[in-house]
């Protein structure tokens, strides 16, 4: 099984963030490695407000430790020149520019002292137990997803062929013909990618959200990157149907956001979920590449994937919550007068 570059290493420290033309933010240090860390803004019991920070713009991260004994000992001062690589959750991770070997050293020693977070995940959970887990989660996608994609296939040609018969044009109605060829051809291919697609992503899940990795956070309209006229014909395409998917299965995928957090020592939530309906949708869109070359055409498509796939997930939803159930993953204690699952 795939590891991760550089493990990341927990942590509790206070620390300032400051970026260009504004003062500093208190934040703290959750964890980091060689490549970058992860910060939440505020401090330990008190919250605060992220700072308006941007993908991709250089930042200052200034923390202190305490060296040597604790009569001779005295507080050292760092700062780390880093880039904003991803705005998760509440927090945010950064890379490292050039960082130096004497503040990495200084993070290190704090993260071994008496009382530090535990290595690798929550709750204790050491880096061979998350990677088991993880890796039975991959296996049980791996095996309970490719039937769903099956069905697609079955059904799809039947269904371009149907709206074929509504064409308005001859054009209009070769386009489906075309696609209908296309899916046939490259069947194989597009299942093999798109297989390999989601079980990579669910391997990027466990990488540190230190490193630089967004993880499964997908570019698109929502976000910051910019798009293409054919993906955000695409997103419009797909739009509602995932918003259906998440409404339908709800409890369900909450509780396994809140369990794979749990394990991987992460946020995770509708836009990075694995088996989630979005990354599951873009996923797919990225696996057709160029078939379907109109608009109609594709969103004839993605009908077809969301009445065979998305609409079929709770069977497979119910055995990973159960899965990561039974490894130990935790769901979050309910607030006051809530139960553990989102209100509808």
């Amino acid at each position: 099984m795939e590891r991760r570059a550089h493990p990341r290493i927990p942590l509790d420290l206070k620390a300032l963030v400051s970026r260009q033309g504004t003062g500093p933010h208190r934040c703290q240090i959750r964890d980091f490695c060689p490549g970058g860390m992860y910060l939440v803004p505020g401090e330990v019991g008190s919250p605060g407000e992220p700072p308006a920070l941007v993908a991709g713009e250089e930042v200052e991260i200034h923390f202190s430790v305490h060296r040597g004994g604790a009569v001779t000992g005295q507080r050292q001062a760092f700062r780390v020149n880093a880039r904003v690589a991803h705005l998760r959750g509440h927090g945010f991770g950064v890379s490292f520019l050039h960082p130096e070997p004497a503040a990495m050293q200084a993070l290190t020693e704090v993260s071994r002292r008496p009382g530090a977070p535990a290595a690798e995940g929550s709750g204790g959970r050491s880096a061979l137990d998350q990677q088991q887990i993880v890796g039975r989660f991959r296996e049980r996608v791996g095996k309970r997803l490719p039937p769903l994609v099956e069905g697609f296939f079955h059904r799809v040609g039947e269904a371009l062929v149907a709206q074929a018969n509504w064409a308005k044009s001859n054009t209009e109605e070769a386009a489906y013909f075309d696609a209908v060829t296309q899916l046939r051809k490259l069947r194989e291919t597009i299942l093999a990618a798109y297989g390999d697609l989601i079980l990579e992503q669910i391997v990027a899940l466990t990488d540190s959200a230190a490193s630089g990795n967004p993880g499964l956070s997908g570019s698109g309209p929502g976000g910051l990157a910019l798009v293409d006229e054919r993906e955000f014909e695409d997103w419009v395409a797909m739009a509602s149907l995932i918003t259906r998917a998440e409404v339908d299965q709800r409890p369900l995928l909450y509780e396994i956001e809140q369990r794979l957090a749990d394990v991987v020592g992460s946020s995770v939530d509708k836009e990075n979920n694995p088996v989630g309906p979005a990354v599951l949708c873009r996923s797919f869109r990225d696996a057709l590449g160029g078939v379907g070359g109109t608009p109609a055409v594709r969103e004839a498509i993605y009908r077809v994937f969301s009445e065979e796939v998305l609409q079929r997930l709770a069977p497979l939803y119910g055995e990973l919550n159960t899965l990561l159930a039974e490894a130990g993953a935790r769901l979050p204690p309910p607030r006051p007068q809530e139960s553990a699952a989102p209100p509808s």
